[in-house]
C-alpha cells in the first residue's frame, strides 16, 4: 500500500488525526494477469503508473466496456477513479471487481478504505475482515482492519491488528504511524473517561496513568521517523514527538513540580486573538468534517508551546488547525497574582454545512 502525500496528517475520518490518513489506494503492482493483459487495459494501467490518472480513467472505462467480466479492469478503474476524487464511481468499480472475483483481497481492501472514509464503519469492517480472512499474510488487510477499529473507537483492537501487520513486515512505515495513532487514541479515550472527575476522586497512582500511553505513541512515532525519508513531512512529526515526550514527563513530574498546572475553570488563560482555520479544497471535495482536538501548554510568558494533535482530520485539515493554533494570542492564567503556565485543550470544528 503506497502513501498518498502526507498521510499521517489525515487520521481516520471519525478518529483522531486520522491517519492519517489520507486514503491509501493500492498501487498497481503484484496483481494477477498483468503479463497477459491486452489493450486498452494495459494502456490504462501504464497511464496510471505514469501519473496520468485522468487519461487512465477514460482508457480504463473503455477496457471495462470491452472486457465486462475482467475483474482487473474494474479494480484498476476503481483505483484511477479514486485518485481523481470520484469516490462514488470508484466504490461501484470495486464492488463490481469483487462480484467478479470475491477472493481478491486488494479489491476488498480498497473498498473498505472508501467505506471507511464515507463513515460506513460496519460495511468497512466487513470488507476489511474478509480481506484478511482471504489473505492472512496481507499486511495491508490487517492495516485497514486497524484503521477501521480505530475509527470505531476501539484503539485496543486497532493495536492488535496493527501489531499483526508489523509482525508480517516490521518496516511497514504507515503501520508504525498508525500504531502511534492507536496509542494516542487510547490516551484520548482514557482521558475522556476521567473527564469531570477531580484529582480527589481518583487514586493518586491513576491520576496521570494514561499519560504513559504518550510514551508508547512516541516510541512508535520514533520508529516511523527512522524509516521515513521524507524530510519535509518529518519536521511536523518531530514536533509531535517532542510534544508527546513533554506531556509524558509533565505528568510524571506532576506531583513534584507544580510550575505547569492543568487548566481548570479557575485557572484559565484569556484568549485575545484566535483565527478560524480554513478548509482545504481537497477536504471540501471529499466531504471531510469533524473536530481537530489539540493539547497545548499556555506558557506564563504568553507563548503557546508543545502543540500535540490528539484527534485529527484528513486532507490537510489537521495542519490547518495547527497553523491556526500557532496564531492564538492570550493573556496567561493568574494564580496568587502571578502569571502561571497551564496545559489545556483546543478544539477546531470543521463543518461543511
Amino acid at each position: 500500500m503506497s502513501s498518498n502525500g502526507n498521510r499521517g496528517k489525515l487520521l481516520a475520518a471519525s478518529s483522531f488525526f486520522l491517519v492519517l490518513l489520507l486514503v491509501l489506494p493500492l498501487d498497481a503492482r503484484n496483481l494477477p494477469g498483468q503479463e497477459s493483459m491486452l489493450d486498452p487495459l494495459a494502456q490504462g494501467l501504464q497511464l496510471y503508473r505514469e501519473g496520468k490518472v485522468k487519461e487512465a480513467v477514460g482508457v480504463l472505462k473503455s477496457a471495462t466496456k470491452k472486457q465486462k467480466a475482467n475483474p482487473d479492469a474494474w479494480h484498476y478503474l476503481g483505483l484511477a477513479q479514486f485518485k481523481i476524487g470520484d469516490v462514488k464511481s470508484a466504490t461501484k468499480s470495486f464492488q463490481q471487481a469483487i462480484k467478479l472475483r470475491p477472493d481478491f483481497a486488494p479489491s476488498r481492501i480498497s473498498l473498505a478504505i472508501l467505506l471507511l472514509r464515507a463513515g460506513k464503519l460496519r460495511d468497512a469492517a466487513r470488507e476489511a475482515e474478509q480481506a484478511r480472512t482471504i489473505d492472512p499474510q496481507s499486511k495491508d488487510a490487517h492495516y485497514v482492519v486497524a484503521e477501521v477499529r480505530l475509527s470505531e473507537g476501539a484503539p485496543e483492537d486497532a493495536l492488535k491488528a496493527v501489531d499483526t501487520a508489523l509482525g508480517i513486515d516490521n518496516r511497514f512505515q504507515e503501520a508504525w504511524l498508525l500504531k502511534s495513532y492507536a496509542w494516542l487514541g487510547l490516551f484520548r479515550k482514557e482521558t475522556l473517561e476521567q473527564q469531570g472527575k477531580s484529582d480527589s476522586e481518583l487514586p493518586s497512582e491513576q491520576r496521570y496513568e494514561h499519560y504513559k500511553h504518550l510514551g508508547d505513541a512516541a516510541d512508535s512515532l520514533e520508529t516511523y521517523l527512522k524509516l521515513n525519508q521524507n524530510a519535509a513531512e518529518n519536521a511536523f512529526w518531530r514536533e509531535q514527538l517532542d510534544a508527546m515526550r513533554f506531556y509524558k514527563k509533565w505528568a510524571a513530574d506532576r506531583q513534584a513540580n507544580s510550575q505547569v498546572q492543568p487548566m481548570k475553570s479557575s485557572l484559565r488563560p484569556t484568549i485575545t486573538y484566535r483565527e478560524r482555520p480554513q478548509y482545504t479544497p481537497e477536504a471540501r471535495a471529499m466531504g471531510v468534517s469533524g473536530i481537530v482536538l489539540l493539547m497545548a501548554a499556555y506558557w506564563n510568558d504568553g507563548q503557546l508551546k508543545h502543540i500535540l494533535v490528539i484527534q485529527g482530520l484528513s486532507h490537510g485539515l489537521t495542519q490547518q488547525a495547527v497553523t491556526a493554533a500557532r496564531k492564538i494570542r492570550f493573556t496567561p492564567a493568574m494564580k496568587d497574582g502571578k502569571p502561571v503556565s497551564v496545559v489545556g485543550r483546543i478544539e477546531f470544528n470543521f463543518n461543511l454545512y
